[in-house]
C-alpha cells in the first residue's frame, strides 16, 4: 500500500502533564492541543505538524502507531488487504477534530493497534501559537462507545501493547447507526459542522484563531450562518 512514513505515536501515561513536561525539556516538543481533563493531548516538532506524538491517560503502554497514507484511495486499498487477511477495521474510516487528518484503525497480527492517517493541519505562526483546549468533553453515538472501548482495553491489556477484544468492537458496530436511518438534512450537517468550529475554537468568531478562519469564510458570511441556522453561544 505504500505509506509516506511513520506519521505519529501515541503512548499511554498515568501523568500527561508531567510527560509532556519532559517531552518538552528533553525532545523540545510543545503541546498543540489538549481535553480539558488531559485525557488526551498532542505535541508537535519541528515539522509543525499538529501532532507528532499523543498522549493518552492510563497504565503505562503504547496506545497506537499512525502511517500517513499517500491519499484517499488507500483506505480502499487497505480495507482489501484486510479482507485478504480475514481482517476488518476497527474504526474509521472518520476525520479527527485534532489535527483534521482523515483515519482508519486495524489490528496487527500481535494485536497492537495501527491507524492509517491522511495529511494533518500544520501550526502556521508557531511564535504566537497558542494551544487549543477541548472543553466540551461530549462525544455522539459510537464515537463515545468506542472510546470506552478503548479506555477498558488500556485497563485489561495483560502487556505495554494495547489489545482490544474483538467482542467489544463488535459490540460498538451493532451500536452504530443503521445504514438504513434516514440521512441527516444539509442544514442539520451545516449546523454541526460550524458548532464544531465555534466549540474548537471557544466560540472566538474573528482574527486568526477564529471559527470563521477555519471554516474558510468571511466572519460576516459565518455570522449570518448563524443567525439563519440558530446557533447562540450557550
Amino acid at each position: 500500500m505504500g505509506p509516506n512514513r511513520i506519521d505519529h505515536v501515541n503512548f499511554i501515561t498515568p501523568d500527561p502533564p508531567k510527560t509532556r513536561e519532559q517531552l518538552a525539556h528533553i525532545g523540545g516538543l510543545k503541546l498543540s492541543e489538549r481535553l480539558v481533563n488531559d485525557g488526551l493531548s498532542w505535541m508537535y516538532g519541528g515539522n509543525r505538524q499538529h501532532h507528532i506524538l499523543g498522549l493518552v491517560k492510563g497504565p503505562v503502554g503504547l496506545h497506537h502507531t499512525s502511517f500517513e497514507l499517500p491519499d484517499f484511495n488507500c483506505y480502499l486499498k487497505l480495507g482489501d488487504l484486510l479482507d485478504q487477511a480475514g481482517k476488518q477495521l476497527v474504526w474509521g474510516p472518520g476525520r479527527h477534530r485534532p489535527g483534521d487528518n482523515t483515519y482508519a484503525y486495524y489490528l496487527d497480527a500481535s494485536g497492537a493497534m495501527i491507524e492509517c492517517s491522511g495529511s494533518m493541519a500544520l501550526i502556521a505562526d508557531d511564535a504566537d501559537f497558542v494551544p487549543n483546549v477541548i472543553t466540551n468533553l461530549a462525544r455522539p453515538g459510537n464515537v463515545r462507545e468506542m472510546q470506552n472501548v478503548i479506555e477498558r482495553a488500556v485497563i485489561l491489556s495483560p502487556s505495554s501493547v494495547l489489545q482490544v477484544p474483538l467482542s467489544d468492537l463488535q459490540s460498538v458496530l451493532a451500536h452504530s447507526p443503521s445504514q438504513d436511518s434516514p440521512p441527516m438534512k444539509l442544514a442539520d450537517a451545516e449546523r454541526e459542522h460550524i458548532l464544531g468550529a465555534l466549540e474548537e475554537t471557544g466560540w472566538v468568531i474573528g482574527g486568526p484563531k477564529g471559527a470563521a478562519l477555519r471554516l474558510g469564510m468571511k466572519r460576516s458570511t459565518l455570522q449570518h450562518k448563524m443567525r439563519k441556522l440558530g446557533i447562540a453561544r450557550p
